[in-house]
């Protein structure tokens, strides 16, 4: 079995964190994961969740989102949270940006109660990804 490019970074960067961690017990390692959270706005007022109380939406815009992900490169998984993430028109530049820039082994995922997915939306989504 060949691994692609990303699951073998995923694997050498729990090896070093692993080896590391029992050499030098004071090192701390570099973060593998991220969730972040892309918008508190969402079109729903779910009982168990608040996010649709927030009141101030200053959400990065797209390029600002596309600079964290430069920043963040060493990162083996990212999921893209948010009050209902797919409410920003940008969600699918940004999901995009997290496949080319940071090349995750875990592909950007994100948490949704589906009503803003493209089968439920009028977004122009493509149905198959661009190369």
């Amino acid at each position: 079995m060949r691994l692609s490019r990303p699951r073998m970074r995923a694997w050498k960067n729990v090896a070093v964190s692993a080896t590391l961690r029992r050499l030098r017990p004071e090192w701390v390692p570099r973060p593998h994961a991220a969730h972040l959270i892309t918008t508190y706005r969402c079109n729903l007022k779910c009982l168990g969740c608040g996010s649709w109380k927030v009141q101030d939406h200053a959400d990065l815009s797209t390029e600002e989102w596309l600079g964290v992900f430069r920043q963040l490169r060493s990162l083996d998984v990212v999921k893209l949270l948010g009050g209902e993430p797919f409410v920003r028109k940008d969600m699918k530049d940004l999901m995009i940006g997290v496949r080319d820039i940071i090349d995750p082994y875990s592909s950007s995922a994100s948490t949704s109660r589906g009503p803003m997915t493209p089968s439920t939306s009028s977004t122009p989504w493509s149905s198959t990804p661009p190369a």
